[in-house]
Parts: C-alpha cells; sequence; structure tokens
C-alpha cells in the first residue's frame, strides 16, 4: 500500500533518533528510479514483497520434491530483475527482504535467482516473520542477502534455515543427514 510508505519512513526516522544514530539516512524510491545511485552507495537496502510483484508468484508443480525442484528447475526468474540491488550494495551491505515465496521450492528458486545475481542469502541469519492478514495466521521467510558467498548450497541453507533452533530426534529407526 503506498499509502502506508510516508508511515513506515517516520517510524525509521524515530526509531534512529531515539537509538541516537547520526549516520542514517532514508531513502524512499521506485524501482525505476535505482539508476540515480552511483554503485556500492547502500549498506543497507530493505524490500518488502517488492519482486512478487514485478515478476509474479513462482510457480512450482503440483508434486515435487525439493531436490528436484533444485537440480530441474534452480530458476524460474531472470536474476537481470535484481542487478540494481546487487549494483547500489556496497561489499559489507546487506539486503533485507521479505517476499511472498508460498513454500520451500520457491525459497529455493529464489535464493538461486539472487545467487545468479551475485547476491548469496546468509542462512545463519535469516528467519522467519509470523504475522496475521484478515484473521489468518502467515509465515513468510525473512531473508538476509550480501555480496559473500557462504559457499553453502541452496539445500544445505534451506536445512539452516528450517531447523534453526530445533533440536532433531530420531524416531522408529530414522536418520537424518
Amino acid at each position: 500500500d503506498p499509502n502506508m510508505l510516508p508511515i513506515s519512513e517516520d517510524r525509521a526516522k524515530e526509531l534512529a533518533e531515539r537509538l541516537g544514530l547520526t549516520n542514517v539516512s532514508f531513502e524512499q524510491l521506485s524501482y525505476q528510479e535505482l539508476e540515480c545511485y552511483p554503485k556500492a552507495h547502500f549498506d543497507m537496502i530493505t524490500s518488502v514483497r517488492v519482486f512478487h510483484e514485478i515478476i509474479g508468484t513462482i510457480k512450482v508443480p503440483e508434486y515435487w520434491s525439493l531436490a528436484e525442484i533444485i537440480e530441474e528447475q534452480p530458476l524460474t526468474v531472470n536474476p537481470a530483475y535484481l542487478v540494481p540491488i546487487e549494483y547500489l550494495l556496497s561489499d559489507e551491505g546487506k539486503y533485507i527482504h521479505a517476499e511472498r515465496l508460498q513454500n520451500q521450492a520457491a525459497l529455493a528458486q529464489w535464493a538461486n535467482t539472487l545467487k545468479g545475481a551475485n547476491l548469496h542469502l546468509q542462512w545463519d541469519m535469516c528467519n522467519f516473520n509470523e504475522y496475521r492478514e484478515f484473521g489468518t495466521p502467515h509465515k513468510e521467510p525473512l531473508l538476509i542477502a550480501s555480496k559473500s558467498d557462504s559457499g553453502l548450497s541452496t539445500m544445505e541453507g534451506m536445512r539452516i534455515l528450517y531447523t534453526s533452533g530445533t533440536q532433531l530426534e530420531p524416531r522408529y529407526n530414522t536418520t537424518f543427514s
């Protein structure tokens, strides 16, 4: 909702003031306006539900296994959409974003799309955002990417994200690898 943008920016400025941050600025712009900034201009870029509006919902087959999706359909989105983010992000910067990714397969494909634009999820920093929309509980990934490649495969990263803080206990002679 474009009407929420001034409210969000005002809240961010209030928080920065309360924390005594003086080296922070907030920019609110459209995707088309990104080209007016020089390379590596931002230390942090945030977006919430932006790219699913630009590229549409990432579609996956009705029946799938995560390993097969990663192997057979590693990308469903052109990484060129993310080139402006990579261009504007400083070498040590973070891209913090939440997209409407409906399942693990869509998240895996999104992670691969980010890699295609030289943006790598920092899996140990990612988490989930839980919220209610029209009274219905939802949970979607809150993702942090940078130009630093952790060296983890998408499957390894997904394992970290989905098992973080969870003690896995083998049952009925089942093993986890």
